[in-house]
């Protein structure tokens, strides 16, 4: 699995820059001379910003990137076993379906049609779709172009709320297209999701959204190093003669 400098290493100077305004030093950022020391400084920052200030005392450089998704997992409630716990990409994702879950039942019947349609599921009757029904929905659509998809849309709905703008993605038309949802349904769940995050203290108002920006950053790391559709972006697997996204002939 990828290490957090391989996957920051690997990522745009824009995506790099939304990091730290999530750690509050955009400005002390943009001061850093060279790259390297731009990708030292943000670790040290998500370090810190990660730990406690008892935490911080004892260890002296914050805590280690896997422990604060393991603590943001905790804080949201993510069923996992602390003792032998899952791998932090795994639970990065667990962390956005999680949120996305909670928040489903308090929305009204219109709005939770929409997420179900959104999830290819918009026939599905609303009375027998439990928390873990959701889960489960997530579950099925989180595969390959999928997964990176469910993380963009979710850091953009975040940054939207935090940041007051959305991301950029480039040329990848699919996924541009793709965060129309963020100012849907799958956005209203986030954005509500957030704000329950965002009573919860200083500490969280930092590494939820950092987690879910690292998420998407990793996501679109592993995308870049895979074929792509030359209409749609879509990653596509080695000796696949359609795209599983859009049916473009590869």
């Amino acid at each position: 699995m990828e290490t957090l400098r391989e996957i920051l290493m690997n990522s745009s100077a824009a995506d790099l820059e939304v990091l730290a305004e999530y750690q509050k030093e955009l400005t002390k950022y943009q001061t850093v001379s060279s790259q390297e020391l731009k990708i030292s400084f943000l670790i040290n920052e998500i370090r810190h910003n990660g730990g406690n200030t008892f935490a911080n005392l004892i260890r002296g450089n914050g805590v280690e990137y896997d422990e604060i998704v393991r603590d943001v997992a905790k804080h949201l409630k993510v069923n996992f076993n602390s003792q032998k716990p899952p791998d932090t990409d795994f639970l990065e994702l667990e962390i956005i379906k999680k949120m996305i879950t909670d928040e489903f039942s308090k929305m009204d019947p219109a709005q939770q049609k929409e997420v179900l349609a959104s999830l290819g599921a918009e026939n599905m009757d609303l009375l027998k779709v439990s928390p873990v029904v959701l889960a489960g929905l997530l579950a099925a659509n989180l595969s390959g172009f999928a997964i990176f998809r469910l993380s963009a849309i979710a850091a953009n709905a975040i940054a939207r709320f935090i940041l007051g703008r959305g991301l950029t993605f480039g040329a990848n038309t699919l996924l541009t297209r793709s965060l129309a949802v963020a100012t849907g349904p799958v956005g209203w769940v986030l954005g509500t999701a957030w704000m329950a995050v965002d009573l919860a203290g200083p500490a969280y108002r930092i590494t939820v959204p950092s987690v879910i920006h690292i998420a998407l950053l990793r996501q679109k790391y592993r995308t870049t190093r895979q074929p792509q559709c030359s209409n749609c972006g879509a990653p596509v697997l080695q000796g696949t003669k359609f795209c599983a996204e859009c049916g473009t002939k590869i």
